[in-house]
């Protein structure tokens, strides 16, 4: 006779396993190179910054945002942005 206890754990074991796997899922697309340049594609553009995409993988910046370029300056980071430049 197949008690419930029995069967909530096998249940419970089963969605541990599919949490976790889920998880190193999303560790491993949240790490890779083109998760990475569509989440700055996408940020950037929404920011008012506008670039073309020059050769597979290698962008000219056109128009980096003021919000952007004062960033470094408010922040009193050492990072300074021009108004255009370019990035592979």
């Amino acid at each position: 006779m197949v008690r419930l206890e029995d069967l909530t754990k096998g249940k419970q074991v089963q969605g541990i396993q599919q949490i976790r796997e889920e998880m190193e899922r999303a560790e491993a697309r949240r790490l890779q190179p083109h998760f990475i340049a569509s989440f700055f594609l996408e940020a950037f553009t929404q920011l008012g910054g506008t670039l073309r995409q020059r050769e597979p993988q290698c962008y000219q910046i056109s128009h980096v945002p003021a919000v952007i370029r004062n960033r470094g300056q408010s922040d009193g980071d050492c990072l300074v942005v021009g108004k255009d430049c370019e990035m592979s």
